[in-house]
């Protein structure tokens, strides 16, 4: 894991800091993220988690979400820096990556979204025609989502009355 971690730092403060106070404010999401190993092992074995554990998830699950945005938008800079000759500054690219976390964090917390489509079918058997079917993916139920988040999912399902329910992909994060 820190075999990762490590470039991945490295990259960005080579890339977005100029001075070792940005450094050491780089540094916290990624000690966020080095937790996540000790959280795991603490979970193995097999007792509840306290809340302190439960905050630290929190933290960790955030600063992966942050650290990832940095380098997606860190990247897409060097990219569209190497092909136009124009550069953004970095703190634009702290700014749009934190723009990102916050606006997928927001619509984290605003809960599922939910879309319903009528589709069509030429020669349709007529048994199925009117057959509600329900797509869930990308839950990630983890020990920080749980069954509140859950419950309301479940709500959204049985008020459409399906037929059918498929879950898919990414229903759980880890010990859920």
């Amino acid at each position: 894991f820190p075999s990762l971690t490590l470039p991945v730092y490295g990259y960005l403060g080579w890339r977005l800091c100029s001075v070792s106070n940005e450094w050491a404010l780089l540094a916290l999401p990624f000690l966020a993220v080095l937790s996540f190993p000790i959280l795991v092992r603490l979970r193995s074995s097999g007792r509840n988690s306290s809340a302190l554990e439960r905050q630290i998830s929190r933290l960790s699950y955030a600063g992966m979400g942050l650290v990832s945005f940095l380098l997606v938008s860190t990247l897409g800079r060097d990219v569209y820096g190497i092909l136009t000759n124009r550069w953004v500054s970095p703190l634009t690219t702290i700014e749009m990556a934190v723009a990102m976390f916050m606006a997928g964090a927001w619509i984290g917390f605003i809960g599922p979204r939910v879309r319903h489509l009528e589709l069509r079918f030429e020669g349709l058997p007529p048994a199925l025609r009117g057959l509600r079917i329900v797509h869930v993916s990308d839950l990630h139920l983890s020990a920080h989502i749980g069954s509140r988040y859950v419950e309301r999912v479940t709500r959204h399902i049985l008020a459409s009355e399906p037929h059918l329910v498929a879950l898919t992909g990414d229903i759980g994060d880890g010990r859920v």
